[in-house]
């Protein structure tokens, strides 16, 4: 199964205690990520172990009847043959009621799953259930979602089970349950949002949809491929349907530079785009500019303020505050944005490849946003044992000029920065050379440069620890930072790096 080969294990233990300890879990995610799979897989993880659980997909479910039948459904061909199980149809068959609205429909599920030892439901795309639910009677005008919200809240009070729910409309939930004047999202206790796949268990991921494809790819070429596709499982697998065997690196960029302009990623976007309103669709093109001070959006699209909200509430941006007057956006997927990027759109015309390459996709990218949206110093240790301190820093750019190119300059006021050089490869003493020569760069610049930084996702070579202690001795302020330390700045920036 998918989530088990990529590794999805402590999300699956986490459910397991849920489950165990009879609570309940809302899990977010964003489209793409896994979500489904990973219920699936975890449902069918504890029917071995010998739980009984149940998975209802939301989006089937447009009335009474269809929650039932679905429940039934999913009953007959998941849980292995039984006496039990026979019993429990039995039951079922015999007291389900002739007509049945949605309220009453609710209440059987979870009367019938408490008195027969069903340990847990999943609801998948609850807001959808809700939503529907919502226009139907009894609900309807009685408080409509809102309503269907507080009846669950009062059958998880009633029954002993454990009851998962998941959603990627992160806007939905936000008003049906989140609007704490709702008391359901007080009854679950739990929240999980889930996180893209590490940068090891993309490669496993590739390596998997190559085998099935009977396809197969070097080492470097898959690699890119997993910087590009940002852990996002959908996107791997959209990707990796369009890839030729034996593809270099760079066929591979030019591939993806394809799908993401004309192919299917395009296709993709471009109907992900269509469903956002006029004035999300303007603030987003700013964004995906660069335009990302909330000042400087609101002048651009007077009335942002408020779809800013509901943009964040929805999950496509993030907002980052630095200060009560110095607010930023961020758009949460990079590769819809790099997409944005490539578009002609209003007063804005599109990048070229690798202007969005470095702005968006890719580690470096990542890296540089985690590092500006810090709001508190983080103290970590570099690879030969010195503490350092990140952060906060007042503004994070990449330099391209006539000089050269620094990945990142951090700014701790207008004139002090640190300087980084940010990198997926496995660092050798050529790096090193070049963080110094990006170090009297900046300086070249007039600007006060406190250390220079390398972040390395795949750690480095003896030959390049031996010679960064040697430059130590020499009188350089360098430090270098590996895979673990680069995540909690990832965490801390709430960046969600593979």
């Amino acid at each position: 199964m998918l989530m088990i080969i990529v590794d999805r294990n402590s999300e699956i233990r986490f459910l397991k205690g849920v489950v165990r300890s009879k609570s309940s879990v809302i899990i977010l995610s964003l489209r793409g990520y896994g979500k489904t799979h990973l219920l699936r897989v975890f449902r069918e993880v504890m029917v071995k172990e010998g739980f009984r659980g149940v998975y209802l997909n939301c989006l089937r479910i447009y009335t009474g009847e269809d929650l039932i039948n679905i429940f039934i459904e999913d009953l007959k061909e998941n849980i292995p043959d039984s006496g039990w199980k026979e019993g429990l149809l039995s039951t079922v068959y015999r007291t389900i009621p002739r007509h049945v609205d949605s309220k009453e429909a609710l209440e059987f599920v979870f009367r019938l799953s408490h008195n027969h030892g069903i340990s847990f439901m999943i609801f998948d795309e609850i807001s959808a259930l809700m939503t529907r639910f919502g226009l139907r009677r009894p609900y309807r005008g009685y408080g409509g979602a809102k309503a269907v919200a507080e009846h669950i809240k009062g059958l998880l009070d009633t029954y002993a089970i454990s009851v998962i729910f998941a959603d990627t409309s992160l806007e939905s939930i936000y008003v049906l349950a989140k609007d704490y004047s709702a008391p359901l999202f007080k009854e679950i206790k739990h929240t999980m949002f889930l996180p893209p796949l590490s940068f090891e268990d993309s490669l496993a991921l590739i390596k998997m949809e190559l085998e099935k494809r009977g396809k197969s790819l070097g080492d470097e070429a898959m690699v890119r491929i997993a910087e590009m596709t940002y852990g996002v499982p959908q996107y791997i697998i959209m990707f990796v349907e369009t890839v030729e065997s034996d593809m270099g690196v760079s066929e591979v960029e030019k591939k993806f530079y394809r799908e993401i302009t004309e192919g299917s990623f395009h296709a993709y976007f471009k109907l992900l785009f269509e469903k956002f309103s006029t004035m999300e669709q303007e603030i987003l093109v700013h964004l995906s500019r660069k335009v990302s001070r909330a000042a400087d959006i609101a002048r651009k699209v007077p009335g942002a303020h408020s779809v800013l909200d509901v943009l964040t509430r929805k999950g496509i941006i993030k907002k980052v505050v630095k200060s009560e007057k110095e607010v930023h956006y961020f758009i949460t997927d990079k590769l819809f944005e790099a997409w944005l990027q490539l578009q002609d759109i209003g007063e804005y015309k599109k990048m070229s490849e690798r202007r969005s390459k470095i702005l968006s996709y890719g580690f470096e990218a990542l890296m540089r946003e985690a590092l500006f949206a810090m709001n508190q110093p983080l103290k970590i240790g570099d690879i030969l044992g010195r503490e350092i301190e990140i952060g906060p820093y007042a503004r994070v750019v990449r330099y391209e000029g006539a000089l050269g190119e620094i990945d990142a300059v951090a700014y701790v006021d207008k004139k002090t920065v640190d300087v980084y050089e940010i990198t997926l490869e496995l660092v050798d003493k050529d790096k090193l050379e070049q963080l110094l020569s990006k170090i009297v760069m900046a300086e070249k610049m007039g600007l006060n440069v406190r250390r220079g930084i390398i972040i390395s996702y795949s750690g480095y070579k003896k030959r390049s620890i031996d010679h960064a202690k040697a430059l130590l001795k020499s009188g350089a302020k360098i430090y270098l930072i590996s895979r673990a330390e680069a995540k909690l700045i990832a965490k801390t920036g709430r960046v969600r790096i593979p």
